[in-house]
């Protein structure tokens, strides 16, 4: 149906302007930078992982239960980095209290067409990115998957719906049964690499 894109954010305050400052900046700082998450294994503590796998930095990981207090902390700076949902660090974005250097989604996106992404940025295949989809039950018929898969692409089409979706920082993209199935593949196997990696465990 839509994608969430991420962002990341650092405060205003560090003297980080893109995606390359921050690399050098983590690497001269290494193993004393630390970012936030809104708890161990959602998809922004995994974009941190991703990150210093790529970079060959080390960063410490703050794990918060929600965004909120991960972002308030951003604000205070006890931490340096993160890498939100676009929505919810947008108002400190505008207000100029938090910087965003890049996108995390594989293209750049329509809510924040100015912004790069990460991967043109200089650190190529990097994508996190939250997404929104409709499953069915397993053995549903294929004219009844069929009839709403129609059915929801037609409704993703009325622009009121995708205004109002994009002022919550979701960009409506309605797909094919077919694309969600390939995206939930690819995802499980990019991060399943991720999490080998880097000797993530469940907590």
């Amino acid at each position: 149906m839509s994608d969430v894109p991420g962002v990341v954010v650092v405060p205003s305050k560090l003297p980080i302007k893109n995606i390359q400052e921050l690399i050098a900046y983590a690497k001269a700082n290494e193993g004393h930078l630390n970012y936030g998450s809104p708890g161990y294994g959602t998809s922004v503590h995994l974009a941190g992982e991703l990150f210093q796998s790529m970079t060959g930095t080390t960063m410490i990981h703050a794990a918060y239960k929600g965004a909120s207090p991960a972002i308030t902390d951003l604000l205070g700076m006890r931490l340096q980095l993160m890498f939100p949902a676009l929505a919810a660090v947008q108002p400190h974005m505008q207000a100029g209290t938090l910087r965003a250097l890049a996108v995390t989604t594989r293209k750049r996106t329509a809510l924040a067409p100015d912004l790069p992404t990460v991967s043109e940025s200089g650190l190529a295949d990097f994508e996190v990115g939250g997404w929104i989809g409709i499953f069915a039950p397993k053995g549903t018929p294929a004219d009844v998957l069929n009839s709403l898969t129609r059915a929801i692409s037609e409704t993703m089409k009325e622009e009121e719906l995708r205004q109002g979706l994009s002022k919550i920082g979701i960009e409506a993209m309605p797909g094919s049964s077919q694309a969600l199935r390939e995206r939930v593949e690819s995802d499980s196997r990019r991060w399943e690499k991720v999490i080998k990696s880097r000797k993530m465990e469940l907590q």
